[in-house]
């Protein structure tokens, strides 16, 4: 039986659907390429909080450097905003 394309279901994972939030997020660009080097590309499942922002601070700086106030805000405003209930791109767990 050949797929059917429902209207319903497509809205509601244009809205949830964790994947198409995050293509839709405002800088998709640097949340996926901080993220994937971060984690995929050192084969890493976990990073401390702490060294996560570093790391981002330091992605920040770097892009910064290329395009002036690109990215205005501070590391730790965007990893708290990429783990808040609205996003949860990331999870921070605390042991």
């Amino acid at each position: 039986m050949p797929f059917r394309m429902d209207e319903d279901r497509l809205a509601w994972d244009l809205q949830h659907a964790p994947s198409i939030k995050l293509l839709k997020a405002d800088h998709a660009a640097l949340l996926i390429g901080f993220l994937y080097n971060q984690f995929k590309y050192t084969q890493r499942v976990a990073v401390p909080l702490a060294e996560l922002v570093e790391q981002l601070d330091g992605y920040l700086e770097n892009q910064n450097e290329h395009d002036s106030g690109r990215y205005a805000r501070t590391a730790q405003a965007y990893i708290t905003e990429w783990a808040d209930q609205q996003h949860q791109f990331i999870r921070i767990a605390v042991y």
